[in-house]
């Protein structure tokens, strides 16, 4: 695991040791360390019939215990900064030094506490929830060139189906540019007469789409596919005058 066996970490563009901090277990025994988030089960109860209908499961974002221990005594101006440090107005990129590599996006919740001697001395206790229930990596690009067509392959090391941004940058001449997996049915997402030079931004997991062209929209030119990678490998099919980008990063339960 990452949490209980790091002694530092990074929240919110600084590291612990900036603030005179490190991560420690004030419990007994053997640590603990969330697993799985919560799950809802959302189902549906007729008259007469025992048995509920199941309709879906929701997981909840994912949330964590941390105690911060002073290495040393702490002065108004040190608290002052710490209570900056850990007040973001939006969820901020956290990770621990026992696998930096296993990124949350998270914000403290609930109640914290200082719990000290009387010497300015102890440790903070908080609670962190994360964007959602997923941990993820850092973000990987993946680059292709093609003249008429082109093939790659990424494979997703996470646990669950990520959807990557993409960078469509259009070459030469007015065209089309479709993207296929071929590992998923070959799913096609297309954009028809993109411009010679313009360079399209599709965002897969908004939804969204933003070109470099002023005043002008892409969604009519969209077929309305948002590239979907699947666990393992992912071969895709580059048509169309473009360089593309993917940019992504993986998830895991």
């Amino acid at each position: 695991m990452t949490i209980r066996d790091s002694e530092s970490f990074y929240f919110n563009g600084h590291y612990s040791s900036e603030y005179n901090l490190i991560n420690v277990s004030v419990d007994s025994g053997l640590y603990e360390e969330p697993f799985i988030s919560k799950v809802n089960i959302n189902r549906q109860k007729i008259r007469g019939r025992d048995k509920p209908y199941f309709l879906s499961k929701e997981y909840e974002p994912l949330e964590f215990k941390v105690s911060f221990a002073f290495t040393e005594t702490w002065d108004d101006d040190l608290i002052n900064e710490i209570l900056i440090w850990l007040s973001p107005a939006y969820y901020e990129e956290l990770y621990f030094s026992a696998n930096p590599e296993l990124i949350y996006y998270a914000m403290p919740v609930d109640d914290s506490n200082l719990i000290h001697n009387g010497l300015k001395q102890g440790y903070i206790t908080l609670t962190f929830q994360n964007i959602d229930c997923y941990k993820r990596s850092a973000a990987y690009s993946t680059t292709v060139s093609s003249t008429t067509e082109v093939t790659t392959s990424i494979t997703n090391l996470g646990t669950v189906s990520i959807y990557p941004k993409i960078e469509i940058e259009k070459l030469t001449s007015t065209g089309d540019v479709s993207i296929f997996n071929l590992s998923n049915g070959n799913a096609e997402l297309k954009f028809e007469d993109l411009t010679a030079g313009e360079t399209v931004t599709v965002y897969c997991e908004e939804k969204d789409i933003v070109t470099s062209l002023a005043n002008t929209y892409r969604y009519d030119k969209h077929n309305g596919y948002w590239l979907e990678l699947l666990t393992g490998a992912n071969n895709l099919k580059v048509t169309g005058l473009c360089n593309v980008t993917f940019t992504y990063e993986f998830k895991y339960r």
